[in-house]
């Protein structure tokens, strides 16, 4: 499946920047984004790629008690199945 990333337009930009709890962090928003818009005009947006491979990188979790009932329920979530 994939999706394509959100074009930042300004009104993206806007409601980023409006949702900075400090000034310094609006900057450090305004720059970071940016650059981001910079890249999306010279390359165009990016498509996320669901890759089942990536989740062999958790696999060290694996051993943690709970850690698969976590990941059930953020699948379940993701799908908009029910939430606990």
């Amino acid at each position: 499946m994939r999706e394509q990333a959100p074009e930042l337009t300004a009104g993206l930009l806007a409601r980023v920047l409006a949702g900075a709890p400090t000034v310094a962090e609006a900057e450090r928003r305004r720059k970071m984004l940016g650059r981001i818009r910079e890249r999306q005009a010279a390359d165009g947006c990016r498509e996320a790629v669901a890759d089942l491979s990536r989740c062999a990188q958790f696999a060290p979790f694996d051993a943690l008690e709970g850690f698969r009932e976590m990941v059930g329920e953020v699948r379940e979530r993701s799908r908009g199945g029910p939430r606990t």
